[in-house]
């Protein structure tokens, strides 16, 4: 699935953001920390507003957010929201069993809990993860990896941790191939923007769904892409794309900023890639 981050300060722009977007999506997170004070009492109306699963997150301003509340007015809060018929809700990892986890399973609201780190990656990621899993439905880890070897650990997770039901978000320019192909690393979405990006690296939700087709790569899609440092400015993949879906050919394009050749070859052979095009440094 492809879910929209909403970043608008009303509930009734959120829906216009979810109208503009709704035929690139399948869910929508509704981020309560971005809201107006007055519209944020009213965030349990939203999921009867629109027709798409909604996230429910309250996220903190140590974990990328805006919400400055004291832990007590923030589960108040989560607490008034969860009145409404959410999908999900968005739990954090150092939180504790809450009212807010109660109210949510008795609401049946499935339970996403979640760690975030905008500065690197873990040791421990894979039994992060697994710990996580087993304190919610959802396991999520929104991590910031710093080279292709890095990257390589983030899609290994898919084999490492087959069973679990996750979420994997690779932030900053090294994370862009898991944003994309985040089915390959067992991810069951990707968030994306529309327009205003909430995290590091975030694509919209038209380029991730009519670019790179990405909630349509399956275990058949050829995957090809550029390597270089830097790469992200390339205009290759809006080039490449269209061509294979002008002849009707199950394959992406996209780029891959690389610091290591050895390690790129390593991780273009776990993902099965056909092929690359090289530009600086490679070249030679």
């Amino acid at each position: 699935m492809i879910c929209l981050t909403l970043s608008s300060p009303t509930l009734a722009l959120c829906l216009e953001e979810i109208r503009k977007n709704r035929e690139y999506i399948q869910m929508a997170e509704l981020r309560v920390d971005l809201l107006d004070e007055e519209e944020q009492k009213r965030a349990s109306l939203f999921p009867s507003m629109t027709d798409v699963p909604v996230i429910l997150t309250l996220r903190r301003k140590c974990d990328g957010g805006k919400c400055t509340l004291s832990e007590r007015q923030r589960r108040t809060l989560l607490l008034d929201a969860l009145d409404g018929d959410f999908a999900y809700v968005d739990i954090e990892e150092d939180i504790k069993r809450s009212e807010v986890e109660q109210k949510a399973r008795e609401r049946g609201v499935k339970i996403i809990r979640s760690f975030h780190d905008f500065t690197g990656m873990p040791d421990d990621i894979y039994s992060r993860i697994y710990k996580l899993a087993e304190r919610g439905d959802v396991a999520k880890a929104a991590v910031t990896p710093h080279s292709i070897a890095d990257l390589m650990t983030l899609f290994r997770i898919a084999d490492e941790l087959r069973d679990v039901p996750k979420i994997i978000i690779g932030m900053g320019e090294w994370g862009m191939p898991l944003r994309i192909l985040y089915r390959k690393a067992g991810s069951m979405l990707t968030f994306a923007s529309s327009g205003r990006e909430v995290a590091p690296g975030q694509l919209t939700a038209e380029k991730l769904s009519v670019l790179y087709r990405a909630d349509k790569v399956d275990d058949k899609t050829a995957i090809y892409g550029i390597i270089g440092n830097p790469v992200l400015h390339t205009s290759s993949p809006e080039i490449h794309n269209p061509g294979f879906h002008a002849i009707n050919y199950n394959a992406i394009y996209l780029p891959f900023l690389v610091d290591s050749v050895r390690h790129f070859f390593s991780l273009a052979e776990y993902l099965k890639m056909r092929g690359f095009s090289v530009t600086i440094p490679f070249k030679t």
